[in-house]
């Protein structure tokens, strides 16, 4: 048996110490379902339905904390949460919360990524494409965004193509050729 000695509101959230020392995140909803005050004697079935709510809590800010420093693929971030060690269910749940959000956008994420390929750093399409998909994005939505930038005229592979080989210093056609194709250019 586990006693509440403190509870303390941090947002949308409770902390909650109990007679051990141990520190556990609640939401309102499991603390009102449970009852939990000053005083409370917790049994093992209730410190359980805590834990869990606890390691989603934690999944969640660990989370928010890695898509702080860059943007993530969902698959990168799952893995990264389970070497972590949290579970399945609190990745889940961190994972769908960043969505739900708008810090876990895979959409936006490619067209950006699409964008700095092939318009700042001059790659072509398939570079482009092994890149993303190397990072965890799926093929299908990588080939979708490149094809709407491309039909948009944000993306002009021939033009960066000209662009690549003028910062080069490429005249030669066999060089341009083998320039096209090292950054990821179809050459017919």
């Amino acid at each position: 048996m586990y006693t509440v000695k403190t509870i303390k509101a941090e947002g949308s959230v409770f902390l909650i110490t109990l007679s051990d020392g141990r520190r556990i995140y609640a939401t309102q909803g499991a603390a009102v379902s449970i009852g939990l005050d000053e005083g409370f004697t917790l049994d093992e079935e209730m410190l359980a339905v805590l834990l869990a709510d606890d390691e989603k809590h934690r999944c969640l800010k660990k989370a928010l904390s890695l898509l702080g420093y860059s943007d993530k693929s969902r698959r990168d971030l799952y893995i990264r949460l389970s070497r972590l060690g949290y579970s399945r269910d609190a990745v889940e749940y961190a994972l769908d919360c960043c969505e739900d959000m708008g810090y876990l956008d895979e959409n936006r994420q490619i067209e950006r990524a699409c964008l700095r390929e092939a318009n700042v750093n001059l790659r072509g399409p398939r570079m482009i494409m092994g890149k993303l998909i190397s990072k965890g994005y799926e093929r299908a939505k990588v080939e979708r965004a490149l094809l709407r930038l491309v039909d948009e005229g944000e993306i002009d592979f021939s033009e960066n193509l000209e662009r690549l080989c003028e910062k080069k210093g490429v005249t030669d056609e066999e060089e341009r050729k083998a320039l096209a194709y090292k950054s990821g250019y179809t050459i017919y």
